[in-house]
């Protein structure tokens, strides 16, 4: 079923006018690489140390509902953590923001880490929903900025480039946390995934405030 909505899906993207292209007339730079773009390096780095943030989570909330001996509301916990980022992801759409979006990028990676601290204490299943709902609540809001920057960095005709990078980076965490979460767990305890999830976390806002001169240009 999955993989009959995920053609479906990419059918229905392909026919329709915006994949046809930008919109925009190509600049005469554009086949300068990306990665060329100080900026579009600078924001790499935060974005795979959120992916590993992410990976940790995904990890740790299967194993908090073994510990806490019920299988079965991993895919619950797992599920709560995705409503908290749509929950988040509406609020932060239905307001107006007057400060920058980098400064909001940095604000919300910082409260990120607040987020998910919480699930490092968590015990029990009822525990863990409340958690793993507060957890979510940036996901969707720090993607969010992540794309206007890097769309605000990109020349017309380099789009596609610059978010493959975005996207390979991005993975690239995700499957590093994976890993470090899953290795952690024999021996450290299963808590041992969101304690790697706030440290990477914590070092992405750490680089999104060391890299602030940069960033603002983008705002």
């Amino acid at each position: 079923m999955g993989g009959v909505i995920c053609v479906v899906g990419t059918v229905l993207f392909v026919r329709t006018p915006l994949a046809g292209g930008s919109g925009r007339a190509p600049t005469p730079d554009r086949r300068t690489a990306v990665l060329a773009i100080p900026e579009l390096r600078a924001l790499l780095g935060p974005i795979a140390l959120m992916g590993i943030g992410l990976g940790g989570i995904e990890v740790g909330l299967p194993s908090l509902a073994l510990h806490a001996g019920s299988r079965p509301s991993s895919g619950l916990l797992l599920a709560l953590w995705s409503v908290g980022s749509v929950t988040g992801g509406l609020w932060y759409g239905s307001r107006a923001w007057r400060i920058s979006l980098a400064r909001r990028y940095r604000m919300l990676l910082i409260t990120g880490v607040a987020c998910t601290a919480p699930l490092i204490v968590a015990r029990t299943i009822p525990e863990g929903m409340i958690c793993s709902l507060l957890a979510g609540l940036t996901i969707a809001p720090v993607f969010s900025c992540q794309y206007a920057l890097i769309g605000r960095v990109v020349t017309a005709g380099s789009e596609t480039e610059a978010f493959t990078w975005v996207a390979a980076a991005l993975v690239a965490g995700l499957a590093v946390g994976s890993a470090l979460g899953g290795a952690s767990i024999g021996s450290l305890g299963f808590s041992a995934p969101f304690v790697i999830s706030c440290l990477a976390s914590g070092l992405a806002a750490l680089l999104a405030v060391t890299m602030r001169a940069r960033v603002e240009q983008l705002a």
